[in-house]
């Protein structure tokens, strides 16, 4: 295999193991999520320890995508344009609930994890917004293991 097939099939698995993290962690996540929840799923059944978790697990899986996936972008490393074009698309939105799922974590550290209802009620925000970062880098991650 020559030099530059090398240096493409380094980077392909690279890439691959960077996905695979980031989908391990955001698996992780929601089975946290699943597991929290009653049989009917109420974010209000969170225990502090299971907050904690979900907040750690969370910071996790943020700078998963963020330190892996999305930093390849950013800092110009990903030379595919399909994936230049969706990502261009779509990250603005995730970067938004990247602060928002970083600033839930701060405030969850501030209170001491104390699931107290205006936690409750952001942790309920969070979630949808983390369902559309999932869709939204479910395309990132199509793209990238397409090319």
């Amino acid at each position: 295999m020559k030099t530059g097939d090398t240096s493409v099939a380094d980077r392909r698995s690279q890439t691959r193991d960077l996905i695979d993290k980031l989908l391990a962690e955001r698996k992780e996540l929601l089975a946290l999520l699943f597991d929290s929840s009653s049989p009917e799923p109420d974010p209000k059944s969170m225990e502090r320890e299971r907050l904690k978790e979900f907040c750690e697990i969370l910071v996790d899986y943020i700078a998963a995508g963020h330190f892996g996936l999305y930093q390849r972008i950013a800092e110009g490393a990903e030379r595919r344009t399909a994936v230049l074009a969706v990502a261009e698309q779509v990250y603005p939105r995730i970067e938004s609930i990247t602060h928002a799922a970083v600033a839930f974590n701060d405030e969850c550290e501030t209170n001491d994890y104390e699931p107290n209802g205006e936690i409750i009620n952001k942790l309920s925000e969070l979630v949808e917004n983390l369902s559309t970062r999932f869709e939204l880098e479910d395309r990132v991650i199509e793209g990238m293991l397409k090319s």
